[in-house]
C-alpha cells in the first residue's frame, strides 16, 4: 500500500467513524464493487467483510438481471438492518465503483448520513 493509499484509507475510516457515531450504527465498511474492503470501522460488532462480499454479489446479480440498483437492504434473523449503497467516483485515474455498507439499529434513520458520507468519501478520493 502506498503512502497516498494509506492516507486515503485513514481519511475514509475517519468518515466512517463519524457516520457510525452520528447514526449509532453497529459498523460500516467501504468496499470495491467486487466486495474487497477499503476501510472498516467497528468490525467486532458486524461482519463487514461478509457484508461487503454479499452486497457485491447482489449487485452483480442485479447487473446481470439488468436492474439499476443503488441501495440494497438486508435484515438478519436478529432484526438488524444492513444497508448497502452503491456510488461511483470519476477520478483522473479512472472510474471507481464502490459501496458503503452500514448496520443500522431498528427504527433509526440512515439516508441523510449515508448521503453525507458518500459525498465526503468522494472528496477524500479526489483530493
Amino acid at each position: 500500500m502506498t503512502e497516498e493509499q494509506g492516507s486515503r484509507q485513514a481519511k475514509i475510516e475517519s468518515v466512517l467513524r463519524d457516520v457510525v457515531q452520528q447514526g449509532q450504527f453497529g459498523g460500516a465498511v467501504v468496499a470495491t464493487e467486487e466486495g474487497l474492503p477499503i476501510a472498516i470501522v467497528n468490525a467486532t460488532s458486524i461482519d463487514t467483510k461478509l457484508i461487503g462480499a454479499v452486497a457485491a454479489s447482489i449487485r452483480d446479480l442485479a447487473a446481470r438481471a439488468q436492474q439499476n440498483l443503488d441501495e440494497i437492504r438486508l435484515r438478519d434473523r436478529h432484526g438488524h438492518l444492513v444497508v448497502s449503497r452503491y456510488f461511483t467516483i470519476a477520478a483522473p485515474q479512472g472510474k471507481y465503483n464502490l459501496l458503503i455498507a452500514v448496520q443500522v439499529p431498528k427504527h433509526k434513520p440512515y439516508r441523510r448520513l449515508l448521503n453525507q458520507a458518500i459525498r465526503r468519501i468522494q472528496q477524500v478520493w479526489l483530493a
